[in-house]
């Protein structure tokens, strides 16, 4: 996802897609100042058989790419919304949550399913931790495919 993102920005830049991360990345990471670079040589004493003065570039680049490749990816895309129906009469009472509460999980489920039986422990405690304010609707989703009996 990451790499079509990159190259349809580069594409409608017009720019290659290592000048875009020039441009757009590389060129808002501040530089390492000497104390970073002087920890880092310091405390990885047994990685430079050389002078600090004579590694010091090769370091200082180092910890300016580990800085970029942990940089966060941050998507500004409007999450999709789907209108699901399902049997209100299975959001009554306890366990499923309040039928009034403003937000709905559907949950799709088969009731052979062992991975399906072992969420419901989880769907339990979000209802418990979220008294009046999650409800949850069913829809049953056999997997005929893995459980012939679904």
């Amino acid at each position: 996802m990451n790499q079509k993102l990159l190259a349809a920005e580069a594409n409608k830049r017009g720019v290659s897609a290592e000048n875009l991360i020039k441009l757009e990345v590389d060129s808002k990471v501040a530089a390492t100042s000497d104390d970073q670079v002087s920890a880092y040589y310091q405390g990885y004493p047994n990685e430079f058989h050389q002078p600090l003065e004579d590694v010091r570039d090769k370091i200082s680049e180092g910890l300016m790419q580990r800085a970029v490749n942990e940089g966060k990816l941050v998507l500004l895309l409007s999450p999709p919304k789907v209108e699901l129906t399902f049997d209100p009469a299975r959001l009554r009472g306890d366990p499923r949550g309040d039928p009034k509460a403003p937000v709905t999980i559907v949950e799709f489920s088969d009731f052979s399913c062992s991975y399906c039986r072992g969420a419901e422990s989880t769907m339990n405690e979000l209802l418990g931790n979220y008294p009046g304010k999650v409800k949850r609707g069913y829809r049953d989703i056999p997997l005929r495919q893995l459980h012939p009996r679904a």
